[in-house]
């Protein structure tokens, strides 16, 4: 393992979250994760930030890990909203960002202090970081939020699931084929992605086809949760070509910081639309009636036990998470 008092030796990954608390915090754990193998880190905020929560969690964070993570500020040029089909604040972010992204060469540049090792960025960012990064020649990483049966549904979305979609003869009983894997039920689709004309569909329809480009993709997510998922999108076939899959889950949060955001924030409610375009409010009461129906369902129980159990090995030593982490480690210093 690298020595942690030696710059030059330790791998200098720069990341690059998106806006909106649930692509914030996988990249804030991974960060922390990072930091624990001796990983120099660059974490570079989007300015304005969209929320009180991702100010307070990323100052809060910050704070955590003053010598291990810097901060880059990049912010955005003028954006006018009107251009696009939509009102909400995280997708227009998005689309801000997206357009701003050429003007992230100079920032990357200037990271040389020691070298940047590689970047690992959203997967909402995609498409218009790719030619900034390549033409830097830095190795590059989509960080994808969800789950590995939801990645092969996007890395299929071309062929598998774009013609059936916006064919005008969709059916809510209707299943998608994705290659070497259960088929999907359109019910497990959010329901804005069924609009062609949505702005969240706009980019999905152009990103998706770049996924072969990135050198990997990491997710959090572990072999022994999603084995048939990840066999299969690392054997190509999901999808011919595709870079590595990297396995870096489970990436556990600082409890006692995310208590800390949850109470300065107020948080009696939950902040509303994450991202999904349905202005709901969920309370705390609320919360507590649903967890205490898991709690007293003995097939969840069952459930959450083997995955908690599988979750220990993934950690372990010789778990799959450290596996990953050793690997790509290990290409990051070369």
């Amino acid at each position: 393992m690298a020595d942690s008092n030696n710059p030059i030796l330790c791998p200098h990954v720069v990341l690059l979250p998106s806006a909106g608390m649930g692509h914030l915090t996988p990249f804030l754990r991974l960060a922390a994760s990072l930091v624990d193998r001796h990983c120099l880190v660059t974490l570079i905020t989007i300015q304005p930030t969209i929320s009180n929560a991702e100010s307070q969690l990323v100052s809060r964070f910050l704070a955590t890990f003053p010598d291990q993570v810097r901060e880059k500020q990049f912010h955005l040029l003028p954006f006018d909203s009107s251009t696009v089909n939509s009102t909400d604040p995280f997708w227009l972010r998005w689309e801000a960002t997206r357009r701003s992204a050429t003007h992230l060469s100079p920032l990357f540049s200037s990271l040389t202090s020691p070298p940047v090792s590689a970047v690992v960025y959203d997967v909402t960012l995609m498409t218009p970081l790719i030619p900034v990064i390549t033409q830097l020649s830095l190795p590059s990483y989509v960080l994808f939020t969800s789950s590995a049966r939801m990645f092969a549904f996007f890395a299929s979305f071309p062929t598998v699931a774009q013609p059936k979609l916006y064919s005008g003869k969709l059916q809510p009983t209707d299943v998608l084929e994705i290659p070497s894997l259960p088929p999907l039920p359109v019910s497990m689709i959010a329901p804005i992605l069924l609009n062609p004309e949505s702005l969240f569909s706009a980019i999905v329809r152009e990103d998706s086809p770049n996924i072969v480009k990135p050198t990997g993709i990491l997710m959090n997510t572990f072999e022994n949760l999603e084995p048939d998922s990840l066999a299969a999108l690392n054997s190509g076939r999901v999808v011919a070509k595709l870079p590595p899959v990297h396995a870096i889950g489970p990436l556990f949060g600082d409890q006692k910081m995310n208590a800390e955001v949850a109470e300065k924030s107020g948080f009696g409610l939950w902040d509303r639309s994450w991202g999904w375009g349905v202005d709901t409010f969920v309370s705390g009461d609320q919360i507590g009636e649903k967890i205490k129906e898991m709690m007293e369902s003995e097939s969840l129980q069952r459930g959450a036990a083997r995955v908690c159990g599988e979750a220990r090995k993934a950690i372990a030593e010789s778990g799959s998470r450290e596996s990953s982490f050793k690997e790509l480690i290990n290409k990051w210093k070369n």
